[in-house]
């Protein structure tokens, strides 16, 4: 995604509650929770990789409030510094009332900015030190809990040097930053660098400010841990369309007989490969089946699947994308992630086949189906496209 191409929009983003979606009848709280609606992750996190509008529209907005807030030079900025920050900055500012909603949009990422950038100081060293986060070139960052509260407003970091700009004021030091704080700042070599000062965002290696990093920031409570197994699958070389489906095996989001069972209350249902009665379970598909054993065996690997303590399908995700146990080289890897895929999609399209079109289940067309597909992906892997294997 080109995430600096984007149009900054302003709109609203409204969520609907779910209760508001479901029938009278259906109480939202018995329902297994579906991955599908619950808040939006990024795929190495176990999602999709979608993403909410209203928080990109936040970051599209940070990007001109990091624009105000550094020393980026462009016509729009200079209007808007002049009308609202005359005397000040953008770190320090406080909109008036009536300000415009375009100022007001900005501004509403000031706080935002402030918190997750620095500036780094250089020969002028003029940072205020009660609004904003600065460090020297050693890198001890001084936030805005260092300073004592009953400072006068409006100091800069300058103020703190004495005038030959090669010492500290050590007296104005320990009066104005906390014991810990100020012992830092006085390790603090001068004079500073001969460049100018520049802000820094804190996220970002080359300290330069990103929309991709500005929403990992933003969302930084609401993620979860990045997640290896989904992220080596979204990194893998198959068909996107093998990937959604592994996600979903993955996410127990596939609409086995069990899962309906937990929303509705109905029976579970026999497995529709073997016939097995109360068996529409992911456990018994993915590796208790008669079927499913029969094709993992009859592949070159021979792998005896009820063998590996595949539970859900969490644990087949696992196992495919790092199968370990089975002694495979690191090239082996990629095809025995298609040839899983492939053979779990397969038969997921038979048991859809015979559950609703009541089909019949041939064991070798099965096979010959996964193989030839199997043979198709790796073809197209080689000549450098990938198509979706029929």
């Amino acid at each position: 995604m080109l995430w600096n191409k984007f149009p900054v929009i302003p709109f609203l983003a409204t969520i609907l509650p779910i209760n508001d979606l479901l029938p009278k009848s259906v109480d939202a709280s018995s329902l297994t929770p579906n991955p599908l609606l619950a808040p939006p992750q990024p795929k190495q996190c176990g999602g999709l990789g979608l993403r909410k509008a209203e928080d990109i529209n936040f970051c599209l907005l940070a990007k001109l409030g990091w624009a105000m807030a550094s020393d980026t030079v462009c016509l729009w900025k200079s209007i808007l510094m002049d009308k609202y920050c005359y005397g000040s900055n953008f770190g320090d500012s406080i909109l008036p009332a009536n300000a415009s909603p375009v100022a007001k949009s900005i501004w509403a990422t000031r706080r935002f900015i402030v918190d997750n950038s620095v500036w780094l100081l250089g020969i002028d060293a003029n940072v205020k030190i009660g609004s904003q986060q600065w460090m020297g070139a050693d890198g001890e960052i001084m936030s805005l809990g260092d300073l004592n509260p009953m400072v006068e407003e409006g100091m800069c970091v300058g103020d703190l040097i004495m005038e030959d700009g090669r010492s500290w004021n050590v007296n104005l030091v320990s009066s104005w930053f906390r014991p810990d704080a100020a012992a830092a700042i006085l390790k603090i070599t001068l004079p500073f660098p001969n460049v100018e000062t520049r802000l820094y965002w804190k996220d970002d290696p080359s300290g330069c400010f990103s929309l991709k990093s500005a929403y990992w920031r933003l969302n930084q409570n609401r993620f979860d841990c990045i997640d290896v197994v989904f992220k080596r699958l979204w990194k893998s070389y198959i068909h996107e369309r093998l990937k959604i489906f592994l996600w979903r095996l993955g996410q127990n989001a596939l609409p086995f007989g069990c899962k309906v069972a937990s929303i509705f209350g109905s029976n579970v249902g026999p497995c529709m490969l073997c016939g097995l009665e109360e068996m529409d379970v992911v456990s018994h598909f993915v590796s208790g089946c008669n079927i499913t054993r029969a094709v993992w065996f009859s592949s070159q690997w021979g792998v005896r699947v009820e063998r590996c303590n595949l539970t859900n399908g969490r644990d087949v995700l696992a196992w495919l994308v790092d199968p370990s146990s089975l002694t495979i080289d690191s090239s082996g890897c990629e095809d025995f992630l298609l040839y899983g895929a492939l053979l779990y999609h397969k038969l997921w399209q038979v048991r859809n086949n015979i559950f609703h079109n009541k089909g019949i289940l041939v064991l070798d067309e099965i096979k010959k189906s996964i193989e030839k597909g199997f043979r198709e992906f790796k073809q197209l892997r080689l000549q450098g496209g990938i198509e979706d294997p029929q």
